[in-house]
């Protein structure tokens, strides 16, 4: 199954045995090598057959069930996804407006990446809807808290405020009020 663009905390269950291989994708890939609209996956989870067809779901399932160690498996779904290529890498608006927002690291004007982007902020939606299914500012918030999480670790709590500032926070209560609602 695809688990599309999570906008809140996500539970998997399992049964009683499960084998599990996941593959996380680059904001944005996943439309390169899918033939998917992102809008249409967020927060859900939609059967791969569902949405590349049962046959070329199936060759998956049988080269991943032909595959005896951990390398052969990887390598089986890495040529299952290069087959279904689709574009160009770093083709189109959103891997740019991806890119740019990345660099800033949260901390830009989605004004600004439209402009360094040569596009519209409309223009910009659009994209995102179409290969994030998120919009573009919401990706800015979750990269921003992301940056700010990553230096949590060498971070001593006393030093949280002056961390949440860095991180182009207001105030540590701004913080926690992206904190609770990208994690729960």
């Amino acid at each position: 199954f695809l688990a599309g663009t999570l906008t809140r905390p996500w539970v998997v269950r399992g049964g009683r045995r499960v084998q599990t291989l996941g593959v996380r994708f680059r904001p944005g890939a996943t439309t390169r090598l899918l033939p998917v609209r992102m809008d249409r996956a967020t927060d859900r989870e939609t059967a791969l057959a569902r949405i590349v067809g049962r046959g070329r779901s199936a060759r998956l399932l049988a080269r991943l069930g032909r595959a005896r160690t951990r390398r052969a498996i990887f390598e089986a779904a890495q040529a299952w996804l290069v087959e279904g290529l689709r574009g160009e890498a770093g083709a189109g608006l959103s891997p740019r407006a991806v890119s740019t927002i990345l660099r800033a690291r949260g901390q830009i004007r989605i004004a600004e990446v439209a402009e360094r982007t040569g596009s519209t902020a409309r223009q910009l939606e659009r994209a995102f809807a179409r290969d994030l299914g998120i919009r573009p500012k919401l990706f800015a918030r979750i990269v921003r808290l992301n940056a700010f999480l990553e230096r949590l670790g060498e971070a001593q709590r006393g030093r949280m405020a002056d961390l949440a500032l860095d991180a182009g926070y207001f105030d540590q209560a701004h913080l926690l009020l992206d904190f609770r609602s990208l994690t729960g």
